[in-house]
């Protein structure tokens, strides 16, 4: 199980002792030096306790938000990006390559020459937030400079919903079971889509 942006380390801490295995601890919030140092403080201990951690010190964005000005353009240093990774130990990292959360439509253009140097100078692997807005091309361009995680939440959310709403509408008799069971399917089908168009049948394995 993994647990996504979390800011409070006393909540990881509590996630970590619930079961979950991978958490992501956002700093994005915090001074470059002072989200160094909480980075890795809390990463030993993280991975003493046997779980892995994703970070990110720069502000992932979001497409639409208060308004139109919610947008962040941001990109991550890749310098701030090597020595973060280095000197916190983090097993993932979540760089801002001009991803955005929050989108519906898989418009959002990535800066490539940060792509590319961040693949260059960082040496885990790197987290896509703000997949949904991505051409699986683009996914599969970034791939190939060390991204190995993609976050789907608003598509996969958003599938999901107009699913339901479709079964309630041709069916107005129906349960809530059987709302859910669209909505579930409508989420496989999506996964599977971007496991065949990204050629990773079979890639899962038992660890």
């Amino acid at each position: 199980m993994t647990i996504d942006h979390c800011h409070d380390i006393e909540e990881l801490k509590a996630c970590i002792d619930a079961g979950f295995t991978s958490v992501m601890y956002d700093v994005e919030d915090l001074e470059y030096e002072e989200a160094l140092k909480r980075a890795a403080q809390f990463t030993r201990w993280a991975h003493e306790a046997g779980a892995i951690v994703e970070s990110s010190f720069t502000t992932i964005g979001r497409e639409h938000g208060h308004g139109a000005d919610d947008r962040v353009e941001t990109t991550t240093d890749p310098e701030k990006a090597a020595r973060f990774v280095s000197q916190t130990g983090i097993d993932i990292f979540a760089p801002a390559v001009g991803n955005l959360h929050g989108c519906k439509n898989s418009t959002m253009p990535l800066n490539w020459d940060v792509v590319e140097t961040i693949g260059k100078t960082v040496d885990v692997p790197l987290a896509l937030h703000g997949g949904s807005g991505i051409t699986i091309p683009d996914v599969s361009r970034a791939a190939k400079h060390g991204f190995r995680k993609l976050n789907l939440y608003t598509r996969l959310h958003h599938e999901y919903n107009l699913a339901v709403k479709a079964h309630i509408a041709a069916n107005p008799g129906a349960s809530w079971p059987d709302w859910t069971a669209a909505g579930k399917a409508a989420v496989v089908g999506t996964v599977e889509k971007y496991i065949v168009e990204l050629g990773l049948q079979n890639a899962a394995c038992d660890l």
